[in-house]
């Protein structure tokens, strides 16, 4: 992950760093009930994480994603005409609704 400004520098191939956020970052569903998923990093503080559990948003022009490491959090498609929910390690969430499609 990397700060917005990092995010937009290009390495040595022209590419650009694609996952970027803070463990600011969180998810939250409103149904069945409210719930808050934090960054498992602040949850588990006495656990050193991977890179997996540190993928908070990714985006380029054909999508946005918010968590990520076996599964995205929230993705998005650029039109916002399909959108998917997994469980990440990132937030260590469920699919946020029962049919995992946006």
């Amino acid at each position: 992950s990397a700060s917005w400004a990092e995010r937009n520098r290009k390495d040595d191939k022209g590419k650009r760093q694609t996952y970027f956020g803070t463990g600011e970052t969180f998810l939250f569903s409103l149904i069945p009930v409210r719930k808050r998923y934090q960054w498992v990093g602040l949850v588990n503080k006495e656990t050193t994480s991977d890179h997996s559990s540190e993928l908070f948003m990714a985006a380029n022009n054909q999508m946005i994603a918010i968590g990520g490491g076996d599964g995205q959090g929230i993705y998005l498609d650029e039109n916002i005409r399909f959108g998917k929910t997994e469980h990440c390690k990132t937030f260590n969430n469920p699919p946020l609704c029962s049919d995992g499609g946006l």
